[in-house]
């Protein structure tokens, strides 16, 4: 548990970090309407365009409201694009035993949310069954 702070201290401090540079740097010229979102009228990159930085907020978010996930079990995070929205949870990679049989564990009561690409917006929050 000591190391998980040291890394989610990392994860937020780089969001927070990405979230400054993306305010202060000026609006990129526009181009097609589908690689830009409307903020203040005007249209700009999404703030949230890589699987690594819908993981970072979900790490930032995970350590703060569920900070007992079970990050032993399920050790990895999962990022599907999902379009406009990047749905992230944390899961476990598919185990092959001795025989050969595909072993896949869902849910377990892990956190998952919903990221929209445009602005981070957080929504659907649920925990994995």
């Amino acid at each position: 548990m000591q190391q998980t702070k040291p890394n989610l201290r990392k994860a937020l401090r780089a969001f927070i970090a990405f979230v400054i540079f993306v305010v202060t740097c000026p609006a990129p010229a526009a181009s097609a309407a589908s690689d830009h979102c409307m903020r203040a009228g005007e249209p700009t990159k999404p703030l949230v365009n890589k699987a690594e930085t819908a993981a970072a907020i979900f790490l930032a978010v995970e350590g703060d409201f569920f900070p007992t996930a079970d990050r032993i079990f399920y050790p990895d995070i999962d990022v599907e694009d999902d379009g406009a929205r990047w749905s992230v949870s944390r899961g476990k990679s598919p185990e092959v035993n001795a025989e050969g049989d595909v072993a896949v564990t869902h849910g377990g009561g892990q956190l998952a949310l919903s990221i929209a690409k445009c602005d981070g917006r957080i929504s659907d929050v649920w925990f994995d069954k």
